[in-house]
């Protein structure tokens, strides 16, 4: 593909702007985050509706055919020696780790109580460190295929922090690379163009909050898009291998699998769910004590009734609360919401008898639409998922500009009180709202893309 200067001009700039962001940018200076986030998110949009007759040869020599797409690996390359500077979460992923590493089950204690298992603990962790733990009063909510992630970048890290932070990149990095290489084969088997592809791999807050700031959340979706690709080549089995180190990452991929019983049929769809659940308790088996379960529950159920952030139904119905009783009634809304997102994901589902893979996805990126639309808490690298499956589709405009507004949730961290600033929560919904009524309940317009109209142009909307 031959780039104008346009396109060279945005490409150069972006580079510096993620430069910036990966090494000397910090949450806190809101001020200078959000202008950044907020041009780069400018020359996203131009690169993904530029018209050009230019598209992917179907040989499947991508970066041949398409060299952009090296320049979407280049800007993940640009924060390969960086630490994490919009999220300290992987203080956690590194305690798991090292847990996992001195044979200490990470699942067992939570890290307020490491003085319990003595000795065990070795170089590398102070009651120091644990200060640095943004949940010390909870149980390890990351599963097993996230343990291992963990334990292997704190053993090659061997108690230094930024080599294990290192470690961790090039997992993410590599994973990355194959969804970019992954994806526009999904597409080309769909009759869709590949070009479609540099939705995702372009996509600002992928770049950053995945490999910038070191979110398993593209390992999961690595394995889940390897699912999709298997199970479109009939290799079932392949699949469901793939769908349980998916969800032994992130359990979200689990609100996925209703909707495979009319993709499947409910005999294979039964098998392909025997398959998942086998790996899973294969997956989980080396952290398996009679334990396991309810210290993993009990960290899951603190989190969805007492953590908030970024929220949108659910601070309304929280104000409401207020009105009514003086206080805060998330312990009676979460579980609430929780219900009222299962019975939606269920009759997204399972409605109608038999469907094709391109209205699966349809109802995949509806699932997960609404499941964050009723969630209590919405941080921005949740989204990721939402701009994957956005790819196949037009009428997507909603999951792109959520993808971008969602950074206005960091105004929260301007100081060390944490004070969520709910007009600016609000502000941030609205063209999140507007647009997915609009064009996808109204206009109708969520359909599955077309080689002929991407041909004239990749046409967001």
């Amino acid at each position: 593909m031959k780039l104008d200067w346009r396109t060279y001009s945005i490409i150069f700039l972006s580079g510096l702007l993620y430069f910036f962001l990966g090494y000397y940018s910090n949450r806190s200076n809101w001020e200078l985050l959000l202008p950044t986030v907020a041009l780069l998110f400018t020359g996203y949009w131009y690169l993904v509706t530029a018209k050009t007759s230019s598209l992917f040869k179907p040989d499947h020599k991508l970066f041949n055919d398409y060299p952009i797409l090296w320049m979407a690996i280049a800007f993940r390359a640009i924060f390969f020696f960086s630490m994490p500077t919009l999220s300290d979460d992987y203080y956690r992923f590194i305690w798991d780790g090292w847990l996992s590493v001195n044979g200490i089950n990470p699942f067992l204690y939570i890290p307020s109580e490491v003085s319990a298992v003595g000795d065990y603990v070795v170089k590398g962790f102070t009651y120091d460190w644990l200060s640095k733990l943004n949940s010390p009063a909870y149980y390890s909510v990351y599963p097993s295929v996230a343990q291992y992630v963990f334990s292997f970048s704190a053993y090659v890290g061997g108690g230094n922090i930024f080599a294990s932070v290192l470690t961790m990149r090039a997992i993410i990095l590599l994973a990355e690379i194959g969804i970019i290489i992954l994806l526009p084969r999904l597409l080309y088997s769909l009759n869709i163009s590949r070009k479609a592809s540099i939705i995702y791999a372009f996509n600002p807050l992928v770049i950053i909050e995945l490999t910038g700031n070191l979110h398993l959340e593209s390992v999961m979706l690595f394995f889940v898009l390897l699912a999709l690709y298997q199970l479109q080549k009939g290799k079932w089995i392949i699949s469901g291998v793939a769908m349980a180190f998916a969800i032994s990452t992130k359990l979200i991929p689990l609100i996925f699998l209703p909707a495979l019983i009319p993709l499947m049929g409910f005999q294979k769809a039964i098998k392909y769910f025997a398959v998942i659940g086998l790996g899973c308790l294969l997956l989980f088996y080396p952290f398996y004590t009679s334990t396991l379960f309810t210290h993993f529950m009990s960290s899951l159920e603190l989190y969805f009734q007492h953590f908030e952030f970024n929220a949108s139904i659910y601070y309304i119905i929280r104000k409401v609360g207020y009105f009514f009783t003086g206080y805060n009634q998330i312990g009676m809304i979460a579980p609430v919401l929780s219900i009222l997102a299962f019975l939606i994901i269920l009759y997204i589902s399972i409605r109608g008898r038999s469907i094709r893979m391109k209205h699966f996805l349809i109802r995949l990126l509806l699932i997960v639409t609404f499941y964050f639309l009723l969630a209590t808490v919405v941080h921005p690298w949740y989204l990721s998922s939402v701009v994957l499956l956005a790819v196949f589709f037009n009428g997507n405009r909603y999951a792109i500009i959520w993808s971008g507004v969602a950074y206005l949730s960091y105004v929260t961290y301007k100081d060390t009180t944490y004070t969520e600033q709910l007009w600016l929560t609000f502000l941030a919904y609205l063209p999140v709202y507007y647009f997915l009524i609009k064009d996808v309940f109204i206009d109708r317009k969520l359909k599955p893309r077309s080689t002929k109209k991407l041909v004239r142009g990749l046409d967001l909307a």
